[in-house]
């Protein structure tokens, strides 16, 4: 199922052209959608779990927090 979801994501960059931004991938559409709930202010616990993150920390590095000093 998560190769089905990665390679519909890269169908669609395909066609709508985004697939030659080197900062797009299919990776980067799943964190970019992370941070849009933080910070809409679901609780990083929730991101991690929307996400499938292992841990807190691989969620907060995904959408790019620093929530450790």
């Amino acid at each position: 199922a998560q190769a089905a979801v990665c390679n519909a994501i890269s169908a669609v960059l395909d066609a709508s052209g985004l697939a030659s931004e080197q900062d797009v991938r299919p990776g980067s559409v799943r964190n970019w959608a992370g941070r849009r709930l933080y910070d809409a202010g679901l609780p990083v616990e929730k991101v991690a779990a929307r996400l499938g993150a292992r841990t807190l920390d691989s969620a907060a590095e995904d959408i790019g927090l620093e929530w450790r000093a």
